[in-house]
């Protein structure tokens, strides 16, 4: 029998998951073709070759727009920003596949929250960050580690989470994911970056995990 880790997590997802000892293991029931299981965990340095595998194929892939690093990023520098997560006290989440002896296996997907800004003010508002391997697309990764990544947010007391992306255009599967999890535009900055010869634009997109805080149209993951 799946669970749900939240109860929250069952009015905006087709996905069934059961949650022990900070693991999830979640499988998609939308299809009656068998997919494999997805297990999300807490990320441990030792996840970070894996981590930069899955973000430097983004950086390279000509004409690709997920992000603006324009040469590979070395382990040592994400090692780096995860040490930073975690003695912020946010969330570095792994998705994995799941092995036959239900242990988790490969690292597929990642997801984790910096603070929005260095100054004090901003200590109730993050940006999150998530990235699924390119072979492990439209698996439904994307969606459960978001989920997980808001709730666990919500649960530390964050208010505001804000994503910076690509345009629907340049970006369609990242764009799809966060309006599906409760994002809303509200940034729009043309041309802001230059990459692969041309002009690129960003969005900023936000949602809002208060009620009593509330949000962009008060919309409230």
């Amino acid at each position: 029998m799946i669970l749900a880790r939240r109860q929250l997590l069952s009015t905006k997802s087709s996905l069934f998951k059961t949650h022990t000892h900070n693991i999830i293991v979640a499988r998609d029931m939308s299809s009656t073709t068998p997919k494999p299981k997805v297990v999300l965990r807490d990320a441990l340095l030792g996840d970070m070759p894996s981590v930069a595998r899955i973000y430097n194929y983004y950086v390279v892939l000509p004409g690709n727009m997920a992000t603006f690093d324009e040469e590979e990023l070395p382990v040592s520098t994400l090692e780096k920003r995860y040490t930073g997560v975690k003695d912020a006290g946010l969330p570095y989440i792994v998705a994995c596949l799941e092995h036959e002896d239900k242990t988790p296996g490969e690292v597929v997907g990642y997801a984790y929250a910096r603070s929005y800004g260095e100054r004090r003010s901003y200590q109730n508002s993050v940006e999150e960050s998530i990235y699924i391997s390119h072979d492990h697309l439209r698996m439904g990764v994307g969606k459960l580690l978001m989920m997980d990544l808001l709730a666990r947010l919500r649960d530390i007391g964050k208010k505001q989470v804000v994503a910076i992306l690509g345009t629907a255009e340049d970006n369609p599967g990242s764009y799809k994911l966060h309006e599906d999890c409760g994002f809303k535009r509200v940034a729009y900055f043309p041309k802001i970056g230059y990459k692969h010869n041309r002009w690129v634009d960003r969005l900023h997109m936000q949602v809002s995990l208060d009620p009593e805080v509330g949000g962009i149209d008060d919309h409230v993951f």
